[in-house]
C-alpha cells in the first residue's frame, strides 16, 4: 500500500532538526529551565501538532519522532554519555514518549466529543453502548468499536477514539 505516513514525519524532522541545533548552540548561554522551556514551546508542539491524525503510523515513523525528543533532550541537559539512555534524560525531564502524548490528545478529543465540544461530524465516529442495568464501571465510557472494513481502521480516530474513550475516567 502506498498509504503511509513518511512525508509528515520527515516534514516534522526537518522542521524540528533545526531548533534542536539552535538547542545545542544555545546550551552554552541559557540554563535548562530556559532551554525546556524552548523545548516545550516550540518543538513539542511541532511534533504533536494533528497526532491523533496521523500519530497511529507505523512503529519505525514513532522510532523517528522519539529519537527527535531524545536528541532534544541531550541538548537540554548536555548530556552525550551514551552510557545514560536518551529515555532516562527524558524522563527527568518530564517529556514524554511520543506515544503517550498521542494517546492522552486521543483522550482529550474523544472526551469532547462524547461532551458535544467538538464539529458535529466527529461524534457520528462514536458509539455509546447504554445498558438498562447498573454496573460497577459506572465511571468509565461504553464505547462501542467499529469493525475494521480495512487495514488503517485501526489507526483511524473512529477506532483509537473509542479504545481512548473506554479507559477515561469520567470522574
Amino acid at each position: 500500500s502506498d498509504f503511509n505516513w513518511n512525508k509528515q514525519i520527515q516534514n516534522i524532522e526537518s522542521k524540528v532538526s533545526p531548533y534542536i541545533h539552535i538547542l545545542n548552540k544555545l546550551k552554552h548561554i541559557l540554563n535548562q529551565t530556559q532551554l525546556l522551556t524552548i523545548y516545550n514551546t516550540i518543538i513539542e508542539p511541532t511534533i504533536h501538532y494533528c497526532d491523533t491524525v496521523w500519530g497511529y503510523c507505523n512503529k519505525a515513523n514513532i522510532h523517528r519522532l522519539n529519537r527527535l525528543k531524545r536528541r532534544a533532550a541531550r541538548a537540554i541537559t548536555n548530556n552525550y554519555d551514551w552510557n545514560i539512555r536518551g529515555e532516562e534524560l527524558m524522563i527527568n525531564l518530564q517529556i514524554p514518549l511520543f506515544e503517550t502524548k498521542r494517546n492522552f490528545h486521543t483522550a482529550c478529543l474523544t472526551y469532547k466529543v462524547l461532551n458535544d465540544k467538538t464539529a458535529p461530524y466527529l461524534s457520528r465516529n462514536i458509539n455509546n453502548i447504554s445498558h438498562s442495568h447498573s454496573t460497577r464501571l459506572n465511571n468509565t465510557y461504553n464505547l462501542q468499536l467499529p469493525l475494521p472494513r480495512h487495514e488503517f481502521a485501526p489507526h483511524s480516530f473512529s477506532y483509537t477514539g473509542p479504545h481512548a474513550g473506554n479507559i477515561l475516567d469520567i470522574e
